[in-house]
């Protein structure tokens, strides 16, 4: 059931160490980096997993997929790997996706539909901010700054 499945934690999204956070407390990146997204469901097993990367200033780079699980147990996407099986039932996943944008609430999203059916779904933020700061500073030559010593 629906209620007895929503009790469990069933994706886990790891982000790249970073003691940087973004004016909303999301962890800032300065370049590329990636999440290591693992999905389980002991119980039924998986069935599919839907995933995308999502965001609002660089929609060029967004990204949304899904694996399947078939009933060999085998996936329909190389990119990730089967971790767990009981019988014939897959019961754990991983796969380690790259985000390469360059923008603020930056949205992963996991959602897992298991072999009875039941949902889970999951969404971390965060920001990577490529842009070199650019400070500009022009003298006239001609003022004297008395505040600023030299």
């Amino acid at each position: 059931k629906q209620e007895s499945h929503n009790k469990e934690n069933h994706i886990s999204i790891q982000l790249q160490p970073t003691d940087k956070k973004d004016n909303q407390g999301n962890p800032l990146y300065a370049g590329d980096t990636e999440a290591l997204i693992i999905v389980s469901d002991e119980y039924a097993g998986i069935q599919s997993i839907e995933w995308s990367v999502i965001a609002p200033n660089n929609a060029d780079r967004n990204k949304t997929d899904s694996v399947n699980v078939a009933s060999d147990g085998t996936l329909d996407k190389d990119t990730w790997e089967v971790v767990k099986t009981d019988h014939n039932l897959v019961t754990e996943v991983k796969a380690s996706i790259p985000i390469t944008h360059n923008s603020n609430n930056i949205t992963i999203k996991v959602l897992i539909t298991d072999n009875a059916g039941n949902t889970s779904e999951q969404q971390v933020k965060l920001s990577i901010d490529k842009t070199a700061p650019d400070i500009q500073i022009t003298f006239d030559g001609k003022t004297s700054d008395t505040t600023c010593p030299l």
